[in-house]
């Protein structure tokens, strides 16, 4: 009988151990065009993206850093990876009081740059989702891929009006035609990202 609750008690921690060390953990950066090409309107509907991004139950239970990049012709880091616990009230603050600057639209440079300086922890999945209608005046292609060759999953959200955003440069931003998504898609892509990194 002891033998039993022994073996028992053993199989319980192991199961225990084992689902803590399963823990899918992720580094994400929210990369969003502020440039005078994206309406204010546009850009309310993007930070609310990101509001309902933050808060998605695909995140649930899981180890998920978000920072957040602004950027026109030249890209800032608005918070980075690490500095607020996902969906604390602090992140939500610092998004929801995010301001439109306007500018011309480098998105090329933005990916450059937040894959140079974004924190990423070694060997934790990282990915940046792109939030942008996708007209820029560099060679954004290029830094895309030199961002997926590094190893940054990357994702875009079309943010502006519908017939304005260019679908072809988000999926050459992405590489793939299913992780390109709309501004009402948020959860959608918090799942798809952990569905890709985690799964």
């Amino acid at each position: 009988m002891l033998g039993k609750l022994l073996l028992t008690t053993a199989m319980v921690l192991a199961a225990i151990h084992g689902s803590s060390a399963q823990v899918c953990s992720a580094d994400i950066v929210l990369t969003l065009d502020e440039s005078s090409s994206i309406p204010r309107t546009q850009f309310i509907l993007a930070r609310d993206f990101m509001l309902d991004f933050i808060e998605c139950a695909a995140f649930q239970d899981k180890d998920i850093r978000i920072g957040v990049i602004l950027y026109n012709c030249v890209p800032r880091t608005y918070f980075d990876l690490g500095e607020y616990t996902r969906n604390s009230p602090f992140m939500r603050g610092a998004i929801d009081y995010m301001m439109k600057e306007g500018g011309v639209t480098r998105t090329g440079v933005a990916i450059r740059y937040m894959r140079a300086t974004s924190d990423f922890r070694d060997g934790v999945p990282g990915a940046a989702v792109i939030l942008t209608d996708g007209q820029t005046s560099d060679d954004y292609a290029y830094e895309a891929g030199a961002a997926r060759a590094a190893g940054v999953d990357l994702y875009a959200v079309g943010v502006g009006f519908q017939a304005l955003v260019d679908q072809t440069a988000l999926e050459t931003i992405t590489d793939y035609s299913d992780r390109v998504f709309d501004t009402t898609q948020a959860c959608v892509v918090a799942q798809k990202i952990v569905d890709d990194l985690c799964g």
